[in-house]
């Protein structure tokens, strides 16, 4: 199941996401500030972060995606900026954004990109159980090969 973590101080916002990604089996988290993500990403590690720049506490949207990319624990979410701010998309992008929408935006734009970040995060997931099989079947033939007669 695909763990979606939607970020943003107001939870009239994160309730309406919520509502809007009901329709499909997401597994929903939430946060109310860059700090709460940054926690939530490390211990539940979902595949989407829904990020909004402007929050309360140490870290805005944009310091908590830099972090989020930065470590080792979460680089792998994918993370959309949601935001009001219209002027911020070169700060997101160089941040580790993987998409950027200003409010208003259309939700059926939103729901189509996060449809094609779940489908590259499903794409991510076979290559590493392909890459995975392949090394024990490396290891299994090595250790034939190794096995005293």
């Amino acid at each position: 199941m695909i763990k979606i973590l939607l970020v943003d101080d107001e939870k009239d916002i994160r309730k309406l996401l919520e509502e809007t990604l009901k329709r499909k089996d997401y597994e929903i988290l939430q946060a109310g500030t860059g700090d709460d993500a940054l926690v939530i990403s490390i211990k539940k590690k979902p595949d989407l972060i829904l990020m909004d720049i402007m929050m309360p506490g140490a870290l805005s949207g944009i310091e908590a995606t830099r972090n989020l990319k930065a470590d080792v624990r979460t680089k792998q979410s994918k993370v959309i900026i949601l935001t009001s701010s219209s002027t911020a998309y070169e700060e997101a992008m160089n941040a580790g954004a993987d998409a950027y929408f200003s409010k208003p935006y259309s939700p059926l734009e939103l729901l189509r990109k996060i449809d094609e970040l779940v489908g590259e995060i499903y794409l991510e997931r076979d290559e590493e159980v392909r890459l995975s099989s392949s090394h024990l079947r490396g290891l299994q033939s090595a250790r034939t090969e190794n096995a005293p007669n």
